[in-house]
């Protein structure tokens, strides 16, 4: 459980992703989607070891938001 590990009681689950980003990079993956907003918590760390970009969840929905011409006012993501 990556929660259990972010509250310093558990293993990193950043090796495992680690691994993870290698083999989405070997089947020829261009960008990569992490839908998990808790391995978010890794996300830097993850982007700076993989040789392909990682799309960010909350980056990617303000872009839509923009692209949709949502501006000011409260948007909230559930």
């Amino acid at each position: 459980d990556r929660s259990s590990a972010f509250l310093g009681q558990g293993p990193s689950p950043l090796p495992g992703m680690l691994r993870g980003i290698d083999t989405l990079v070997a089947g020829g993956a261009d960008c990569i989607a992490i839908p998990c907003n808790t391995a978010h918590l890794l996300f830097d760390e993850l982007q700076a070891a993989s040789p392909t970009r990682l799309l960010h969840i909350v980056e990617a929905v303000v872009e839509d938001l923009r692209r949709q011409g949502v501006t000011g006012g409260k948007v909230g993501i559930l």
